[in-house]
């Protein structure tokens, strides 16, 4: 048996760790409740941001379309090519924060690696052609045709990264884009591709290389000067590829030029459809569909009803979700794409209420509209009974996509192609 006085010791020892514990706990969760309200303030904000954005992207892209003279088409391009840094921004913003939350999710889809690569040349040519660069593209072997498995929408964003960087900074020659593709012919093995930029343009010291996949990490010598962003992108493109198993890396000197590379290993997959452009037009020749639009902008009302008009649907716009339920309730449509945040009641609960009414009603595909995306609205949407969710700023094809996908067998509905 322990004396009084080393137990009463050991008491004290015992209190003194649990004290310590409690308080760990209690840091633990204030840290957790910081985290929360961090991340509940990005989305709120970033809702805002992206709901006025997707109104000045949107009639930019509605005025680019109407009967305009030369100097009034060259000022909307300069709004379309604002916005589009503004968006570029954001989404950086976005993806930053998902990614050190551990939130940021991977596609896995079949994608063609060489049609992923020749899109992305094809959409830096215009900025190199602007700056008088020569853009050439090597592929080895050439016309291969391998398909992976993988996400070519965040795989795609690292190529265009890396190429608008090249571009930026180059002023005279050229730059050279090579793919190569391994183990083309082998069925049971994996695809190993390196992809790589090589430009002409001011180069990189060892100190810049050392520090330039660090987020908010921007290159400034004695030769260049400052060339705008955040200096989040490479550091994105780094976790990005990070996670999909891959390396990215650069070999450069200063005054001759840089080569980003990004080496990965992906799961060979079978063939399958190519993704549609963004365009505003039906690519399935589908019957028309009577749409219903719920959204508090007019600005984001006016958007939505332009693009499905060119696509050749009907739309109906409504300013909040009470005003969605009545026209449910009184009208025939082939889907709804509701937006989550709007007074009087916004899209969650009139979801809810639509699900709860009679007959084919209460089983109409509803889509929800948002600026944020984030695993929260993800669970609030299923919970309430949508069936998917687009993004703002609003594209045309992720609408045109969400048509498609969620009135499929509802073209033959009576309502179908009807004013």
């Amino acid at each position: 048996m322990l004396a009084p006085s080393e137990e009463e010791s050991w008491r004290q020892k015992l209190s003194a760790e649990e004290t310590k514990r409690r308080a760990l706990e209690s840091r633990v969760a204030e840290l957790e409740t910081r985290a929360n309200a961090s991340s509940r303030f990005l989305a709120v904000i970033s809702h805002e941001i992206r709901n006025a954005l997707n109104g000045a992207l949107g009639m930019a892209e509605v005025l680019a379309k109407s009967e305009l003279n030369e100097e009034q088409s060259a000022r909307v391009q300069v709004i379309r090519e604002s916005g589009e840094s503004l968006r570029s921004l954001v989404n950086d913003i976005l993806d930053y924060s998902k990614l050190q939350e551990g939130r940021l999710q991977l596609e896995q889809s079949p994608f063609q690696i060489a049609s992923m690569v020749r899109g992305c040349v094809a959409m830096a040519a215009g900025d190199a052609e602007k700056k008088g660069l020569e853009l050439r593209l090597d592929l080895h072997p050439e016309g291969t045709n391998d398909w992976a498995l993988g996400d070519s929408g965040r795989l795609r964003q690292v190529a265009l990264n890396l190429l608008h960087n090249a571009i930026k900074f180059t002023d005279n020659g050229g730059i050279e884009v090579r793919c190569e593709i391994h183990d083309a012919e082998q069925s049971s093995l994996p695809t190993r591709f390196r992809f790589s930029v090589k430009d002409s343009g001011i180069g990189l010291s060892a100190a810049e290389q050392e520090a330039l996949f660090h987020p908010f990490a921007k290159t400034l010598t004695a030769n260049s000067r400052p060339r705008g962003g955040a200096g989040l992108g490479l550091a994105i493109c780094y976790r990005l590829i990070e996670s999909m198993g891959g390396a990215i890396g650069v070999e450069s000197c200063p005054g001759e030029g840089a080569t980003f590379w990004v080496d990965l290993t992906l799961p060979k997959a079978s063939p399958t459809a190519v993704d549609s452009e963004n365009s505003w037009h039906s690519a399935d020749h589908s019957q028309p569909m009577q749409v219903l639009v719920a959204d508090d902008s007019r600005v984001n009302l006016r958007i939505a009803e332009a693009m499905l008009r060119h696509m050749g649907h009907s739309p109906h716009c409504v300013a909040n979700g009470a005003e969605a339920l009545r026209a449910v309730e009184d009208s025939e449509f082939d889907i709804v794409f509701m937006d989550l945040w709007m007074p009087e009641m916004d899209g969650v609960e009139a979801t809810r209420r639509i699900r709860q009414l009679s007959g084919t009603k209460a089983a109409i595909p509803i889509v929800a509209l948002t600026a944020n995306a984030a695993p929260s609205d993800h669970e609030r949407c299923a919970d309430a009974g949508m069936d998917g969710l687009v993004s703002k700023p609003i594209q045309p094809k992720d609408l045109r996509q969400a048509i498609q996908k969620y009135s499929q067998g509802r073209s033959e509905s009576p309502n179908a192609g009807n004013p």
